[in-house]
């Protein structure tokens, strides 16, 4: 921003950056203003790459085109093009930093349980049969929800993303 001072990092602006090519003025801008570098982490493996805010308690990760080949949106990017693909929301922080703390997507608080995640959400789509999590798809994008084993402590990590594929 031209007035020097960093735009919030919302849960609405991190999903707005899904999709968006790595080198786009706006993802570059989020990913300075959530203190990292402003351009994607190397894509090494050929699959993803990511970088943790621990500051924000915030990851975000990049996937290439070929990864997002069955979105129709990113059919024509050369199949090494890197997107932001996925952002999490740790409730437990990463490197030792905070847990996120600003308003979760879906409306969504780290304080319900799965019963009340799933009566305000519907069915998930999938659930792990191991682990605590839940699926719902929403046309080219999905959220994960991971809870504590523990079913009285809620939600430990909320994962927002676009379908990929290996």
């Amino acid at each position: 921003m031209e007035s020097g001072h960093a735009m919030s990092v919302t849960s609405a602006r991190l999903l707005n950056a899904l999709g968006k090519l790595a080198a786009d003025p706006e993802v570059k801008a989020l990913l300075g203003d959530l203190d990292l570098p402003e351009q994607a982490a190397p894509i090494e493996d050929g699959v993803s790459s990511d970088y943790e805010a621990t500051k924000h308690g915030v990851a975000v990760f990049f996937r290439t085109a070929h990864h997002l080949r069955n979105i129709e949106a990113y059919k024509g990017c050369p199949p090494s093009t890197p997107l932001v693909s996925d952002v999490l929301f740790s409730r437990k922080g990463y490197g030792g930093g905070p847990g996120f703390s600003g308003a979760l997507p879906y409306e969504l608080n780290f304080a319900e349980t799965r019963d009340a995640v799933r009566a305000r959400l519907g069915p998930p789509t999938r659930s792990a049969l191991l682990g605590a999590n839940d699926r719902w798809n929403f046309g080219d994008r999905y959220l994960t929800v991971s809870f504590f084993r523990d079913p009285t402590r809620g939600i430990m990590l909320v994962t927002c993303g676009l379908d990929w594929v290996l």
